[in-house]
């Protein structure tokens, strides 16, 4: 038996910000890539199965990570905060980027939402300048990747 090598997929490079000016090309790859799941019709729960939601956004203080957020830059120079993840069960696939970027001494909480856990801890610290978690949810929890 002789197994080929495929290379990998190739994707539009992504933009600043994803505004479904290429919806049909970015469409067309999906199918390619991933067969039936992009033939839904539903682009939205696409990106979801596949962690490509996501807009950054720059927070100060308690923030409940929304649904179009896919990057989360936590600047804890007023004080410390907890930034919460949503509900993983509504969340499978998503990928969440948390980043403290600031320089003080006050740290970010990155805490699972209600008694859910991130890689089994109720709650994860961020405490240095530009450190991050890079978290996906599988229907149950939230796991560091």
């Amino acid at each position: 038996m002789t197994f080929r090598r495929q290379a990998p997929p190739r994707f539009p490079a992504p933009s600043a910000e994803y505004d479904r000016t290429n919806e049909a090309a970015f469409r067309v790859e999906l199918e390619r890539v991933v067969g039936s799941i992009a033939s839904s019709g539903d682009l939205e729960a696409v990106e979801g199965v596949i962690g490509i939601r996501g807009t950054l956004v720059t927070v100060t203080g308690a923030y409940v990570i929304a649904d179009p957020d896919g990057t989360v830059l936590a600047n804890a120079n007023g004080g410390a905060f907890t930034v919460t993840l949503p509900l993983a069960a509504d969340n499978g696939g998503r990928i969440i980027v948390v980043k403290k970027i600031d320089a003080s001494a006050n740290v970010v909480t990155l805490d699972g939402n209600g008694v859910e856990t991130v890689d089994g801890a109720e709650t994860l610290s961020l405490s240095v300048q530009y450190e991050a978690y890079n978290v996906q949810s599988d229907g149950t929890a939230w796991w560091i990747i």
